[in-house]
């Protein structure tokens, strides 16, 4: 047997809403309401048309005693089917009849309590773009769009900056969504003065330059920057330079791309394939195992 690793992705459910002033609100968004009119469904008549193709939900199940919902997203390819080749030397494209498809899984598992949907990565089956996609569609709501908003892992980023020599912070901020920053902190204060300048963005880095090797920038102060600007949706990027000790060289890290997610090892061949009824009870055990922990925010 080979192995094959597959990955969990953690992503929050969110729409964003045009209210009546054209402001656009982002909230949470809870799909439960889609799950339970797909559970009664059949598989055919949740089909949406996907970039050129098809996708639908092949299974959707509530599970009372987890209070998740269990889905298996499915695209229909009919463009390149792959093909049959033998020892022999002989190849043979997959012919298609017209009502026939190479349908591609993805398993997922959406708990309502945070919006939570955890994802099975397969680059064959549809994307985490593709589920937005397919969701809005689904919705067929011009004044709502849904988004999926990756879960980041701070506790990972926390432990590995923890004692570092600070050389650079540099953020990028949408001016625009400022409004929900706390003025009484040290960062808010000093980011809600910067508003006077009606700028629609806004950009800083905080470096030491040229100075001795063991030099840090404030590490309370960072640390607590770092926490700031990681909740604020206004952030559009946050990295920080760093050293281990004064003789390393300097280390750059983007906080904004430490995605929550989980790796698990398959063992799969000929006679047994990855199958969603294989992938699902693993991701469920991932998941819940996190939750239980406190270990997915």
């Amino acid at each position: 047997m080979a192995n094959k690793y597959v990955q969990f992705d953690y992503f929050q459910i969110f729409c964003a809403i045009k209210n009546e002033n054209g402001d656009i609100i982002e909230n949470r968004y809870d799909i439960t309401g889609i799950l339970e009119k797909a559970s009664t469904l059949t598989a055919k008549d949740t089909t949406q048309n996907y970039r050129g193709e098809k996708a639908r939900i092949q299974t959707v199940k509530y599970h009372d005693s987890d209070k998740v919902w269990e889905i298996q997203f499915l695209r229909l390819r009919e463009n390149c089917p792959p093909g049959i080749a033998d020892e022999d030397g002989e190849y043979e494209i997959i012919a298609l009849d017209d009502d026939k498809y190479v349908g591609e899984f993805a398993s997922a598992l959406y708990d309502k309590e945070e919006c939570i949907l955890v994802f099975h990565r397969n680059r064959n089956s549809l994307t985490p773009s593709g589920i937005e996609e397919y969701l809005n569609k689904v919705i067929d709501n011009k004044n709502i769009l849904i988004k999926l908003k990756p879960i980041i892992s701070r506790r990972d980023v926390k432990e590995m900056l923890k004692g570092k020599i600070y050389r650079t912070i540099s953020f990028g901020l949408s001016t625009d969504d400022l409004n929900e920053i706390n003025e009484e902190s040290h960062l808010g204060g000093l980011l809600k003065s910067f508003l006077k300048y009606k700028g629609a963005n806004l950009k800083v880095e905080i470096y030491l330059g040229n100075v001795k090797r063991d030099r840090t920038l404030a590490p309370g102060l960072i640390d607590e920057a770092i926490d700031e600007l990681h909740d604020l949706k206004a952030t559009s990027k946050l990295e920080v330079k760093f050293k281990n000790n004064p003789d390393t060289i300097t280390e750059k890290v983007d906080l904004l791309n430490d995605r929550v997610k989980d790796t698990e090892k398959f063992e799969v061949d000929k006679q047994n394939p990855l199958t969603h009824e294989k992938v699902y009870p693993i991701l469920k055990r991932c998941y819940l195992k996190r939750k239980n922990n406190n270990d997915i925010f």
